[in-house]
């Protein structure tokens, strides 16, 4: 099973986990995909959008992989909800109740596996009254990058905590111009996980809520690698926003080998 160039992994979202009532519809959906794709890997989401998986299905659904000799990895999408109206909104990372939360679902998913990826929505958009005071006279760039760094640490402190083997990983998104505004840091977060990922997945960049125009895929990647070279776990990318014009789907997929053969 594989390919001789490279690996391929999949990510099953919490609500594909959570809506499969009958492993034999489940057995049959995967066995359709592996005629298509040779993955080696599968990424099984604990939580997204206030939604978390009994650990009983999901140990289930971890042994059906790990049968087939697939690797299993856990995965947090830290998104408290989402609301058509408001789009996205991160975790407020100054809530007590909800980065009690948060750090519950590390604590749940790194019990379970030895490896454990953070989701492109480890960041934060919040202008509450608890941030805005927090912010002081700072500009919104720095705080949020000082704040994220000190959570980063009691994240990466919590799963070693459970499991001192597990290798943290965190993906990071296809918002390069954004990246200190929404509180990633590339200078100290990779100093403090084990690993990273590239999100370079695009969207239609005419007709889009993230506005991510395609060019910015095509040197992501190296970038990344230069953030924490020899950790960079790999390419991402999907169909949201692609159907408008398929050919962009493969053609990302073809410049994602390429990269990484050239590392």
């Amino acid at each position: 099973m594989g390919y001789k160039s490279l690996n391929v992994a999949i990510f099953c979202t919490v609500f594909d986990l959570i809506s499969n009532e009958d492993m034999d519809w489940f057995k049959d959906k995967i066995n359709y995909l592996e005629k298509h794709i040779k993955f080696n890997k599968v990424y099984l989401e604990t939580f997204r959008s206030g939604k978390k998986i009994e650990r009983d299905k999901l140990l289930k659904i971890k042994d059906f992989f790990n049968a087939k000799g697939i690797k299993t990895s856990g995965a947090i999408t830290p998104m408290p909800n989402y609301d058509l109206e408001l789009g996205y909104t991160s975790f407020c990372y100054n809530n007590t109740s909800q980065m009690q939360l948060y750090n519950d679902v590390v604590k749940y998913t790194a019990e379970v596996f030895d490896e454990v990826i953070i989701d492109d929505f480890f960041f934060t958009n919040c202008k509450c009254d608890k941030c805005i005071k927090g912010k002081g006279d700072k500009d919104w760039n720095t705080y949020r990058l000082g704040l994220l760094k000190d959570f980063s640490n009691e994240i990466v402190k919590t799963a070693k905590s459970v499991n001192p083997k597990v290798n943290f990983i965190i993906k990071y998104p296809n918002w390069y111009e954004e990246y200190q505004n929404t509180g990633y840091n590339l200078k100290d977060q990779p100093k403090i996980f084990d690993m990273v990922y590239t999100g370079t997945e695009t969207r239609n960049p005419e007709n889009t809520h993230q506005h991510l125009q395609r060019y910015l895929s095509y040197f992501l990647m190296r970038y990344l690698e230069n953030v924490k070279p020899g950790k960079n776990g790999g390419g991402w990318f999907d169909s949201i926003d692609c159907m408008y014009n398929m050919n962009s789907y493969p053609s990302r997929l073809v410049l994602l080998c390429f990269q990484r053969q050239k590392r």
